[in-house]
C-alpha cells in the first residue's frame, strides 16, 4: 500500500462483500453496507462497546459519507443493539423515499434530463414520474451502469453515455440531476468532476437539481477531509516508483449553483437556512 493510500484500509476491505473499494459505492448503499455489518457483528455477539469503536475505525475511511459519519455519531451517543440499527437504516429510507416522492412531480416538466452523478434518490424519483422522458446517465462505474439497467425498468428511455461526454449533451437535455455524498455548510460533497458538469450545465441555461436527505448533514465539516483518496492502482495498477499517483474522489460544490435541493421535508437553496 502506498503512503497516499492511508485512508484505505484492508480491514473495511473485508467487510465488502465484493473486491470493490467500498468508497466506490453508491452512499446509499455504502450505508446499508454498514449497517449489516454493524447487525452481524452484535449477532455474533460482539459487545456493544466493541461494535461502536470498530465502527468509528472504519468509518474514519469515509469522512465525505454523509450517512456513514452520522451512522455513526448517532451509536456513540446511544449504545447500539440490532432494534435501533435497523431503526435508523428504515428512517433512512424513508427519508429518501419522500425526498424522492417531492422531487417527482418537480421532473414530470422535463422532456429530457441529465444525471451526473445518480444515486438512490435520483432513481426513486425518476422511477416515481408518471410521464416518459429522456433520460442521459453519465458514467462508467459499475454503480452507474447499474442505475441505467435499473432504469430501463422506468418508462423512461435511457442513455448510458461516458462521464466525459456529459457536456456533450448539455444542449439535448432540460436539467441537470445530481447526487450527492454529504451536504456541508461549504457546500455539497459530490465525486470529483461534478462541479464542472454542474458550472457548464448553469452557463448552457438548464436547471440543477440536488437529492440529499437531512441525514446527509454535516455540520462540522473541514476540507481536509476532501485529501482521502482512494487506491492508487485504481489509476496505476503499474510499479513504476517515481510515478506519485493521486486519487482523488470528491469536491466540494457551492450550492449557490443548485436550481433546488430535494429533501425529505421539500425543495430548498440552503439546507442551513
Amino acid at each position: 500500500m502506498q503512503p497516499e493510500d492511508a485512508c484505505y484500509t484492508e480491514n473495511w476491505m473485508m467487510s465488502i462483500v465484493s473486491s470493490d473499494d467500498g468508497r466506490s459505492l453508491e452512499p446509499c448503499e455504502l450505508l446499508r453496507v454498514t449497517a449489516e455489518w454493524a447487525l452481524e457483528r452484535l449477532a455474533a455477539g460482539e459487545s456493544t462497546q466493541t461494535v461502536t469503536a470498530r465502527l468509528q475505525q472504519r468509518v474514519r475511511d469515509h469522512p465525505c459519507s454523509g450517512l456513514v459519519q452520522n451512522f455513526s455519531r448517532f451509536f456513540q451517543k446511544i449504545p447500539a443493539n440490532a432494534a435501533r440499527v435497523r431503526a435508523w437504516l428504515d428512517m433512512c429510507q424513508k427519508h429518501e423515499t419522500s425526498a424522492a416522492a417531492i422531487a417527482a412531480p418537480y421532473l414530470e416538466k422535463f422532456d429530457s434530463m441529465l444525471v451526473c452523478p445518480g444515486n438512490d434518490l435520483v432513481r426513486q424519483a425518476l422511477f416515481a414520474m408518471t410521464r416518459t422522458a429522456t433520460i442521459f446517465v453519465a458514467g462508467s462505474s459499475p454503480q452507474v451502469v447499474r442505475l441505467a439497467e435499473q432504469l430501463t425498468d422506468s418508462l423512461h428511455r435511457v442513455y448510458l453515455i461516458h462521464e466525459m461526454a456529459a457536456f456533450s449533451v448539455l444542449d439535448r437535455a432540460d436539467c441537470l440531476l445530481s447526487g450527492c455524498s454529504a451536504v456541508t455548510p461549504r457546500g455539497l460533497v459530490q465525486p470529483i468532476g461534478t462541479a464542472a458538469v454542474c458550472t457548464a450545465a448553469r452557463a448552457a441555461g438548464k436547471k440543477v437539481y440536488f437529492f440529499a436527505t437531512s441525514d446527509m448533514k454535516l455540520d462540522d465539516w473541514e476540507d481536509e477531509n476532501l485529501l482521502c483518496q482512494g487506491p492508487a492502482s485504481e489509476i496505476y495498477p503499474g510499479r513504476n516508483e517515481k510515478l506519485h499517483v493521486e486519487n482523488y474522489r470528491f469536491e466540494l460544490m457551492p450550492t449557490e449553483r443548485a436550481d433546488g435541493i430535494f429533501l425529505e421535508t421539500g425543495m430548498t437553496s440552503n439546507v442551513f437556512a
